[in-house]
């Protein structure tokens, strides 16, 4: 049991590292672009879907700790350097373009039936926050 404890340590502290430089890259590429940053702001739904699901709850606890790890880091400096940014939903399971439910096909692949939008299940969220960004005024400022 103790030797299961120490690799729980040492995989926790090596996704801690990762999330802290993820979190920092991230950062200087929206300052780079001068972008706004969306962050999915996840619901206690899919927490919960997590918490249910066939991944071992020491894994589950790690996942969950990293996530809320690597958001805290990111706000945080997010505002230090005066990023903006915000919280959004961005489901991958309805449709971004209709709003219709989204049918997820073999391979991940999310199709809606309603206006033929299709997408790889972890990219739809993506079509959310393009969405959701200000649209670019095109001329001078």
């Amino acid at each position: 049991m103790e030797g299961n404890q120490g690799i729980e340590e040492e995989d926790l502290r090596i996704l801690r590292d990762f999330a802290q430089k993820e979190a920092h890259e991230l950062v200087m590429k929206a300052i780079r672009l001068r972008a706004l940053v969306i962050i999915d702001d996840v619901i206690e739904e899919s927490r919960r879907e997590l918490l249910e699901g066939k991944l071992p709850s020491g894994l589950r606890r790690i996942y969950l700790a990293v996530v809320r790890r690597f958001v805290k880091l990111l706000v945080t400096r997010l505002q230090w350097c005066g990023v903006p940014y915000g919280f959004k939903r961005l489901p991958s399971t309805v449709c971004p373009i209709c709003q219709h439910e989204l049918t997820q096909l073999q391979g991940r692949i999310m199709v809606c039936g309603n206006c033929g939008f299709k997408a790889p299940r972890d990219k739809a969220p993506i079509h959310w926050a393009m969405g959701a960004m200000p649209k670019a005024k095109v001329g001078s400022p």
